[in-house]
């Protein structure tokens, strides 16, 4: 992409937004962070990303009674949520979801389905244990205007851009997080 077309994109998408979870399936507990970013800032090479400036701006969050994907969620719709509350009285908000979650990424595809089913399990005939978190992404991802770009999470340090750079650093910052919670816990 030509800066040209960069500066273009950034004028129509103001935010990019990280998310990443880590999780204990055994104690069913599990982090999740994100951290928001101005668009203009992935344009830095990745060597010019300051790991200081990303942990002073990354906001985490622990769970308790969650799956894998239940957190993914979970922590998108909580930092969807915060975002609206931040950015919203500024303006039309417009956001790129940088995530490695294909649940997340799978929602869009799978919304008319679910709606359309009432959020209703084919197979029991129940409605689907995610259904109100899946609401909420749906209404907050319309209020939004959010488009959901899928990260190759854990990629390997030398094929590394920018963006996955800021991935990396978000996905080892919960890792940490969620062994300090469980080792203080035992």
């Amino acid at each position: 992409m030509t800066r040209a077309e960069k500066t273009i994109l950034a004028s129509s998408w103001g935010y990019a937004l990280f998310t990443d979870v880590s999780v204990s399936p055994q104690s069913m507990c599990g982090v999740g962070a994100y951290i928001v970013l101005p668009l203009l800032f992935l344009e830095k090479p990745p060597e010019a990303v300051d790991p200081t400036d990303i942990a002073d701006r990354l906001v985490m969050r622990r769970f308790k009674d969650t799956s894998s994907t239940k957190l993914e969620v979970q922590t998108v719709v909580w930092a969807l949520e915060e975002y609206r509350k931040e950015r919203q009285p500024q303006g039309t908000a417009k956001l790129l979801l940088y995530t490695d979650s294909q649940c997340v990424v799978g929602l869009q595809g799978r919304r008319a389905a679910l709606e359309s089913r009432g959020f209703i399990s084919k197979k029991t005939q129940q409605e689907l244990q995610n259904a109100s978190l899946y609401r909420q992404y749906y209404r907050l991802a319309d209020e939004l205007v959010l488009q959901v770009i899928k990260v190759a999470g854990h990629s390997r340090s030398h094929s590394l851009d920018t963006v996955h750079t800021l991935f990396s650093m978000v996905d080892k910052a919960v890792r940490t997080e969620l062994r300090f919670w469980i080792d203080t816990e035992e």
